[in-house]
């Protein structure tokens, strides 16, 4: 669960566009300085090949449970149950800075939703986008909050790199691997929200899918009860040879 620090992130199991009404930030193999906002959330999900000709798609790993980071009853999870990888990643609220450097000279107001939260379809001007990181990547967001260190009242504390008055701007930068998804990410300069950016809105972060907030997709589970078959009668087959 997350500590209001990213150093001890990581997922509590290893195993290994979205549909959320959420706006996505998609990054490049050019660096790209962002200051995150708000609080991570954990989450995982799965790489669905339907096999039929149709478009590949993620569906959520109904075997992860966020709120502790850890994978528990697999067997009810079609995904699992038909050999497909889980995928642990982070999902986070950013400031944008390239986005911000191109703030239109006339701003309409944001309009929060009966939550508080951003609204995708809202068509204010924003430099707020949700990031995705890899569990390959949480590591180096905690390496550099290590050194993200302040003396106070005498005392070298360590900020969380999302603190809003001593975190930091990270550079992030899309590592092109065919096997996995990993970014280089480097530590950009200290500074304290402004005004403006404080107020800011964040996108909810909770209807991000996963177990407990979704519901389980019955295609998913025919497909799944379907293949698992198949691959149940391939196995007995070659038992026999």
């Amino acid at each position: 669960m997350y500590k209001s620090s990213w150093i001890n992130l990581g997922p509590a199991n290893r195993r290994s566009s979205w549909p959320t009404g959420l706006n996505i930030f998609s990054f490049s193999e050019n660096f790209e300085a962002i200051r995150l906002i708000g609080s991570p959330r954990f989450a995982a999900r799965h790489f669905f090949e339907p096999g039929d000709g149709s478009n590949s798609y993620y569906v959520p790993c109904f075997g992860y449970r966020s709120k502790t980071q850890e994978f528990f009853e697999s067997e009810t999870c079609p995904a699992c149950r038909i050999g497909l990888e889980p995928k642990v990643f982070l999902s986070c609220n950013a400031i944008i800075r390239s986005i911000q450097k191109d703030k239109p000279s006339k701003l309409e107001l944001e309009t929060p939703s009966e939550k508080g939260f951003r609204d995708k379809n809202d068509p204010s001007w924003t430099p707020v986008r949700v990031i995705e990181i890899p569990a390959t990547s949480i590591a180096s967001i905690g390496e550099i909050e290590k050194q993200n260190t302040h003396r106070l009242k005498g005392v070298e504390v360590t900020k969380g790199v999302e603190d809003t008055k001593y975190g930091r701007d990270l550079m992030v930068a899309l590592v092109r691997n065919p096997k996995f998804t990993k970014y280089e990410i480097k530590s950009g300069k200290v500074s304290p929200l402004s005004d403006e950016e404080l107020l800011f809105l964040k996108f909810d972060l909770s209807t991000i899918p996963n177990l407990g907030n979704s519901q389980k997709p019955e295609s998913l589970h025919y497909e799944a009860k379907n293949r698992l078959a198949a691959l149940l009668k391939a196995n007995k087959l070659a038992g026999r040879k």
